[in-house]
């Protein structure tokens, strides 16, 4: 197969992976990126297209331009779907500084190996970004695809060098020997790119399946599917030290349903969670236990500083009330001596149940008489 067939056979595969591309998005718009992506293959497509004509020299330029184009947002693409900014626009102007030398040799012919350069030279920059970028996506997959663009990277950056150093005619004619190894890697490239994207698309969804299977939709913190896995995950990982675990639950959370409807009920709920995520230490886990109750895992936490946490506590949602005004009741219990989790969360339920019964909007120590806490 000749070059410029093969290259009109590029722009196809690229024109359908746009067209993969835009349904997996319309399928599903949650994943940021993909609509961006979309795009940059649409833009591929028109510019393999344009080299592969190559019917003037405006032509030419105008195709080099938009493959620079289809990395930038390919880049900017990714970048979203890592969570990062995109940066569009600011990529898009390096597209065009990027794109001015070719204009510089506008011999069709005697320019060619110029034009290769610069081609070659920009797409091995790009995919440098480009393959940091999927390192910073979860999954086997983008690992895979960081791996493909880094030999982008060393492939166009090759054929840059050999072009520079073995200057032929026949790159115009898109003959040359390193051009076609170059043409053939690009099919393969779209392909697993293509691909991909898919299985991207695949694990994104099964992650956010078992982030939603553990995760209170609610108060956006775990629910007690998820505290277990990550609690038992923590437990074969501990080191030696104490682990403290504290009890919460909202006063009279029934009479705030009642009084003031369950919609009103959901905000404290949320509220409340939300001070309590500001108030434990990063390390800490966090889960609702279902109705108005909570558990806050504190490893290599030990008594003292877990009624600081539980001071701390109180004293946020104090500072920062729900509306309709809510209190809790906490039960902290310590465990120097490496004890079952449940039985930590016995200990912790019946201090809970002490600060219920003795008045609530407290905490209690389990095997601590109680003091009066400052509010």
């Amino acid at each position: 197969m000749d070059g410029p067939t093969l290259i009109i056979v590029l722009a196809l595969i690229a024109a359908l992976t746009a067209v993969s591309q835009a349904i997996l998005h319309l399928i599903n718009p949650e994943i940021r990126g993909l609509r961006i992506i979309a795009v940059a293959y649409a833009v591929g497509a028109l510019g393999l297209y344009a080299l592969g004509l190559r019917t003037s020299f405006p032509i030419i330029v105008l195709g080099n331009w938009a493959i620079f184009v289809c990395y930038a947002l390919l880049l900017a693409g990714l970048r979203r779907l890592a969570g990062l900014r995109a940066h569009v626009v600011p990529l898009l102007l390096l597209t065009a500084f990027g794109g001015l030398p070719t204009m510089l040799f506008d011999d069709l012919v005697a320019g060619a190996d110029a034009r290769v350069v610069i081609h070659s030279a920009m797409i091995a920059g790009f995919s440098v970004p480009i393959a940091w970028t999927f390192t910073r996506i979860p999954g086997v997959v983008p690992r895979i695809n960081a791996v493909v663009f880094g030999a982008n990277v060393l492939i166009y950056g090759f054929r840059a060098i050999w072009t520079h150093t073995h200057p032929s005619t026949d790159e115009y004619l898109l003959g040359g020997v390193m051009t076609r190894v170059v043409m053939l890697w690009s099919v393969f490239l779209l392909f697993e790119l293509a691909t991909g994207f898919t299985l991207m698309v695949s694990e994104f969804l099964r992650a956010e399946l078992r982030r939603q299977a553990n995760v209170d939709p609610l108060t956006g913190v775990l629910n007690r599917r998820g505290f277990d896995l990550v609690a038992s995950k923590m437990a074969e990982a501990r080191d030696a030290g104490p682990t403290s675990l504290m009890m919460i639950d909202i006063d009279h959370f029934k009479r705030i349903n009642d009084t003031y409807g369950h919609a009103a009920g959901d905000r404290v709920l949320a509220h409340v969670a939300r001070v309590m995520g500001l108030s434990l230490r990063g390390e800490d886990i966090l889960a609702r236990f279902g109705g108005e109750e909570f558990v806050a895992l504190l490893p290599g936490c030990g008594a003292e500083a877990a009624e600081r946490i539980a001071q701390r506590l109180r004293r946020e949602l104090a500072e920062h009330p729900a509306h309709p005004t809510a209190t809790v009741s906490v039960g902290v219990a310590t465990d120097p001596d490496g004890v079952p989790l449940q039985e930590l969360i016995r200990r912790a339920d019946a201090a809970l149940y002490r600060a219920k019964s003795e008045g609530r909007d407290r905490y209690v120590v389990a095997g601590i008489p109680y003091q009066p806490a400052e509010a």
